[in-house]
Protein backbone atom coordinates (compact mmCIF):
# COMPACT_ATOMS: atom_id res chain seq x y z
CA UNK A 1 0.00 0.00 0.00
CA UNK A 2 2.73 2.19 0.64
CA UNK A 3 4.19 1.43 -2.59
CA UNK A 4 1.46 3.06 -4.40
CA UNK A 5 0.52 5.68 -2.68
CA UNK A 6 4.29 6.57 -3.05
CA UNK A 7 3.72 6.21 -7.13
CA UNK A 8 0.47 8.19 -6.78
CA UNK A 9 2.20 11.02 -4.90
CA UNK A 10 4.78 11.24 -8.06
CA UNK A 11 2.60 10.58 -10.66
CA UNK A 12 0.11 13.48 -9.30
CA UNK A 13 2.76 16.37 -9.85
CA UNK A 14 4.00 14.61 -13.05
CA UNK A 15 0.47 14.36 -14.60
CA UNK A 16 -0.21 17.77 -13.74
CA UNK A 17 3.31 18.92 -15.20
CA UNK A 18 2.87 17.22 -18.72
CA UNK A 19 -0.69 18.99 -18.71
CA UNK A 20 1.06 22.54 -18.19
CA UNK A 21 3.24 21.98 -20.87
CA UNK A 22 0.58 20.68 -22.85
CA UNK A 23 -1.59 23.68 -22.90
CA UNK A 24 1.58 26.09 -23.20
CA UNK A 25 2.04 23.94 -26.25
CA UNK A 26 -1.22 24.66 -27.67
CA UNK A 27 -1.33 27.89 -26.68
CA UNK A 28 1.90 28.70 -28.72
CA UNK A 29 0.23 26.68 -31.67
CA UNK A 30 -2.33 29.11 -31.47
CA UNK A 31 -0.29 31.74 -31.49
CA UNK A 32 1.86 31.11 -33.88
CA UNK A 33 -1.19 30.01 -36.55
CA UNK A 34 -2.90 33.06 -36.12
CA UNK A 35 0.59 35.09 -36.53
CA UNK A 36 0.51 33.15 -39.76
CA UNK A 37 -2.53 33.84 -40.46
CA UNK A 38 -2.03 37.81 -40.18
CA UNK A 39 0.92 37.48 -42.17
CA UNK A 40 -0.87 36.07 -44.89
CA UNK A 41 -3.78 39.08 -44.68
CA UNK A 42 -0.57 41.31 -44.98
CA UNK A 43 0.92 39.79 -47.71
CA UNK A 44 -2.82 39.72 -49.50
CA UNK A 45 -2.95 43.44 -48.88
CA UNK A 46 0.80 44.32 -50.15
CA UNK A 47 0.18 42.25 -53.78
CA UNK A 48 -3.14 43.50 -54.18
CA UNK A 49 -2.17 47.11 -53.61
CA UNK A 50 0.77 46.70 -55.65
CA UNK A 51 -0.26 44.68 -58.41
CA UNK A 52 -3.48 47.67 -58.54
CA UNK A 53 -1.12 50.37 -58.82
CA UNK A 54 1.25 48.53 -61.46
CA UNK A 55 -1.83 48.15 -63.95
CA UNK A 56 -2.54 51.79 -65.01
CA UNK A 57 1.40 52.69 -66.14
CA UNK A 58 1.47 49.05 -67.84
CA UNK A 59 -1.78 50.05 -69.93
CA UNK A 60 0.35 53.44 -70.73
CA UNK A 61 3.41 51.69 -71.89
CA UNK A 62 1.27 49.01 -74.07
CA UNK A 63 -0.80 51.93 -75.21
CA UNK A 64 1.73 53.95 -76.82
CA UNK A 65 3.94 51.57 -77.69
CA UNK A 66 1.15 50.59 -80.25
CA UNK A 67 0.46 54.16 -81.58
CA UNK A 68 4.08 54.64 -82.05
CA UNK A 69 3.36 51.22 -84.02
CA UNK A 70 0.75 52.44 -85.95
CA UNK A 71 0.89 56.08 -86.23
CA UNK A 72 4.64 56.26 -86.35
CA UNK A 73 5.54 53.18 -88.37
CA UNK A 74 6.49 54.91 -91.34
CA UNK A 75 9.88 56.88 -89.53
CA UNK A 76 10.52 53.82 -87.85
CA UNK A 77 13.37 51.30 -89.30
CA UNK A 78 12.88 47.38 -88.99
CA UNK A 79 14.98 47.47 -85.79
CA UNK A 80 12.85 50.05 -84.19
CA UNK A 81 9.88 48.34 -84.87
CA UNK A 82 11.11 45.21 -83.72
CA UNK A 83 12.25 47.03 -80.19
CA UNK A 84 8.68 48.61 -79.62
CA UNK A 85 6.99 44.97 -79.86
CA UNK A 86 9.55 43.63 -77.35
CA UNK A 87 8.12 46.48 -75.26
CA UNK A 88 4.70 45.44 -76.19
CA UNK A 89 5.22 41.65 -75.41
CA UNK A 90 6.89 42.10 -72.27
CA UNK A 91 4.23 44.71 -71.40
CA UNK A 92 2.24 42.11 -71.31
CA UNK A 93 3.48 39.44 -69.82
CA UNK A 94 4.03 41.62 -66.93
CA UNK A 95 0.30 42.44 -67.10
CA UNK A 96 -0.83 39.14 -67.27
CA UNK A 97 1.51 38.34 -64.24
CA UNK A 98 -0.26 41.04 -61.99
CA UNK A 99 -3.26 39.85 -63.05
CA UNK A 100 -2.27 36.24 -61.90
CA UNK A 101 -1.23 37.89 -58.44
CA UNK A 102 -4.49 39.91 -57.62
CA UNK A 103 -6.40 36.73 -58.17
CA UNK A 104 -4.55 34.99 -55.84
CA UNK A 105 -4.94 38.20 -53.22
CA UNK A 106 -8.97 37.99 -53.77
CA UNK A 107 -8.19 34.21 -52.83
CA UNK A 108 -8.21 35.73 -48.98
CA UNK A 109 -10.23 38.79 -49.66
CA UNK A 110 -13.46 37.06 -51.02
CA UNK A 111 -16.85 35.79 -48.67
CA UNK A 112 -17.29 32.39 -48.80
CA UNK A 113 -20.59 30.97 -49.49
CA UNK A 114 -20.39 27.56 -47.96
CA UNK A 115 -22.99 25.20 -49.76
CA UNK A 116 -23.24 21.14 -50.46
CA UNK A 117 -21.52 20.70 -53.75
CA UNK A 118 -22.49 18.23 -56.11
CA UNK A 119 -18.88 17.02 -57.19
CA UNK A 120 -19.66 14.82 -60.09
CA UNK A 121 -21.99 18.26 -61.31
CA UNK A 122 -18.56 20.29 -60.80
CA UNK A 123 -16.22 17.85 -62.57
CA UNK A 124 -18.35 17.66 -65.60
CA UNK A 125 -19.09 21.44 -66.17
CA UNK A 126 -15.32 21.85 -66.44
CA UNK A 127 -14.89 19.12 -68.30
CA UNK A 128 -17.65 20.45 -71.06
CA UNK A 129 -15.70 24.02 -70.51
CA UNK A 130 -12.51 22.21 -71.44
CA UNK A 131 -13.14 20.40 -74.22
CA UNK A 132 -15.16 23.55 -76.22
CA UNK A 133 -12.17 25.58 -75.54
CA UNK A 134 -9.83 22.91 -77.34
CA UNK A 135 -12.52 20.94 -80.03
CA UNK A 136 -9.73 19.83 -81.88
CA UNK A 137 -7.98 17.79 -79.18
CA UNK A 138 -8.64 14.37 -78.55
CA UNK A 139 -9.47 14.21 -74.86
CA UNK A 140 -10.86 11.40 -72.84
CA UNK A 141 -12.35 11.87 -69.55
CA UNK A 142 -12.88 9.09 -66.82
CA UNK A 143 -15.30 10.69 -64.06
CA UNK A 144 -16.52 7.84 -61.29
CA UNK A 145 -18.92 8.54 -58.77
CA UNK A 146 -17.77 11.49 -56.29
CA UNK A 147 -18.66 11.96 -52.66
CA UNK A 148 -20.07 15.66 -52.05
CA UNK A 149 -18.26 17.68 -50.59
CA UNK A 150 -19.26 20.92 -48.49
CA UNK A 151 -17.47 24.17 -49.93
CA UNK A 152 -17.57 27.83 -51.82
CA UNK A 153 -18.92 26.38 -55.03
CA UNK A 154 -16.80 29.00 -57.13
CA UNK A 155 -13.61 28.43 -55.53
CA UNK A 156 -14.02 24.86 -55.81
CA UNK A 157 -14.42 25.43 -59.28
CA UNK A 158 -11.52 26.71 -59.72
CA UNK A 159 -9.90 24.33 -58.27
CA UNK A 160 -11.06 21.42 -60.58
CA UNK A 161 -10.87 24.02 -63.60
CA UNK A 162 -6.76 24.71 -62.75
CA UNK A 163 -5.91 21.26 -62.39
CA UNK A 164 -8.23 19.58 -65.12
CA UNK A 165 -6.90 22.67 -66.95
CA UNK A 166 -3.34 21.63 -66.16
CA UNK A 167 -4.07 17.86 -67.24
CA UNK A 168 -5.54 18.91 -70.89
CA UNK A 169 -2.76 21.23 -71.21
CA UNK A 170 0.45 18.88 -69.97
CA UNK A 171 -1.11 16.01 -72.47
CA UNK A 172 -1.01 17.68 -75.74
CA UNK A 173 2.04 15.77 -76.33
CA UNK A 174 0.00 12.49 -76.39
CA UNK A 175 -2.14 11.36 -79.39
CA UNK A 176 -5.26 11.53 -76.99
CA UNK A 177 -5.35 13.06 -73.71
CA UNK A 178 -6.55 10.56 -70.79
CA UNK A 179 -7.98 12.74 -67.45
CA UNK A 180 -9.26 10.86 -64.82
CA UNK A 181 -11.21 11.27 -61.50
CA UNK A 182 -11.73 9.44 -59.00
CA UNK A 183 -13.15 10.40 -55.24
CA UNK A 184 -13.85 8.79 -51.85
CA UNK A 185 -15.37 9.50 -48.37
CA UNK A 186 -14.80 8.63 -44.99
CA UNK A 187 -17.69 10.85 -43.98
CA UNK A 188 -15.98 13.77 -42.62
CA UNK A 189 -13.40 14.37 -45.54
CA UNK A 190 -13.77 13.74 -49.16
CA UNK A 191 -10.51 12.99 -51.07
CA UNK A 192 -10.69 13.70 -54.92
CA UNK A 193 -8.16 12.76 -57.21
CA UNK A 194 -6.90 13.52 -60.84
CA UNK A 195 -4.72 11.92 -62.78
CA UNK A 196 -3.69 12.00 -66.52
CA UNK A 197 -1.02 10.55 -69.14
CA UNK A 198 1.19 13.67 -69.42
CA UNK A 199 4.84 14.53 -68.99
CA UNK A 200 4.26 14.29 -65.74
CA UNK A 201 7.23 15.90 -63.48
CA UNK A 202 10.40 14.88 -61.15
CA UNK A 203 9.73 14.58 -58.10
CA UNK A 204 12.84 15.99 -56.22
CA UNK A 205 10.92 19.34 -57.15
CA UNK A 206 7.60 18.23 -55.85
CA UNK A 207 8.42 20.77 -52.93
CA UNK A 208 8.23 23.22 -55.51
CA UNK A 209 5.22 22.45 -57.32
CA UNK A 210 2.62 24.92 -54.86
CA UNK A 211 5.15 27.80 -54.75
CA UNK A 212 4.46 31.20 -56.97
CA UNK A 213 5.80 31.82 -60.31
CA UNK A 214 6.90 27.98 -59.72
CA UNK A 215 7.21 26.51 -63.81
CA UNK A 216 8.71 23.02 -63.45
CA UNK A 217 7.88 22.20 -67.55
CA UNK A 218 9.26 25.09 -68.66
CA UNK A 219 7.75 28.22 -70.08
CA UNK A 220 8.90 27.54 -73.98
CA UNK A 221 6.51 24.64 -74.18
CA UNK A 222 3.66 25.89 -72.26
CA UNK A 223 1.66 28.78 -71.52
CA UNK A 224 1.27 30.02 -67.66
CA UNK A 225 2.43 32.47 -65.05
CA UNK A 226 3.18 29.48 -62.68
CA UNK A 227 0.84 30.82 -60.00
CA UNK A 228 -2.15 28.77 -60.57
CA UNK A 229 -1.43 25.99 -58.10
CA UNK A 230 -0.36 28.29 -55.53
CA UNK A 231 -3.81 29.67 -55.77
CA UNK A 232 -4.97 26.28 -56.04
CA UNK A 233 -3.72 25.79 -52.08
CA UNK A 234 -4.65 29.35 -50.80
CA UNK A 235 -8.26 27.82 -51.67
CA UNK A 236 -7.90 24.99 -50.39
CA UNK A 237 -6.26 26.22 -46.92
CA UNK A 238 -9.23 28.65 -46.73
CA UNK A 239 -11.89 25.60 -47.33
CA UNK A 240 -10.40 23.56 -44.75
CA UNK A 241 -8.53 20.99 -47.37
CA UNK A 242 -4.89 20.36 -48.24
CA UNK A 243 -3.21 19.27 -51.78
CA UNK A 244 -0.25 17.11 -52.83
CA UNK A 245 1.11 15.51 -55.86
CA UNK A 246 2.73 12.75 -57.65
CA UNK A 247 4.96 12.97 -60.64
CA UNK A 248 6.54 10.85 -63.33
CA UNK A 249 7.43 10.81 -66.82
CA UNK A 250 3.77 8.33 -67.60
CA UNK A 251 1.74 11.10 -66.02
CA UNK A 252 0.84 13.57 -62.96
CA UNK A 253 -1.58 12.78 -60.09
CA UNK A 254 -3.13 15.51 -58.11
CA UNK A 255 -5.46 14.86 -55.03
CA UNK A 256 -7.07 17.41 -52.72
CA UNK A 257 -9.40 17.47 -49.94
CA UNK A 258 -12.35 18.94 -48.70
CA UNK A 259 -14.81 18.60 -45.68
CA UNK A 260 -17.55 15.99 -46.91
CA UNK A 261 -21.39 17.63 -47.04
CA UNK A 262 -23.04 16.79 -43.69
CA UNK A 263 -19.79 16.28 -41.83
CA UNK A 264 -17.48 18.37 -39.39
CA UNK A 265 -16.67 22.02 -41.51
CA UNK A 266 -12.81 21.58 -41.84
CA UNK A 267 -10.14 24.23 -39.97
CA UNK A 268 -10.34 26.57 -43.04
CA UNK A 269 -12.26 30.16 -42.51
CA UNK A 270 -15.55 29.62 -40.64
Amino acid sequence: MANTAEKESFAGPAAADAGDELRDLQQRLQAAELHASEVDREMDQLSYAISHDLRAPLRAVDGFSEILLEDYADRLDDQGKHYLQVIRNNARTLGAGIEALLALARVGRRALQRVDLDMNLLFSQVRTELMAADPERSLAFEIGSLPHAFGDRDMVHDVIRELAGNSVKFTRPRETGVVTISGESDGRECRYTISDNGIGFDMQYADRLFGLFQRLNGSESFEGQGTGLARVRRILDRLGGKIWAQGEDTGAVFSFTLPAAGGTPGTGDR
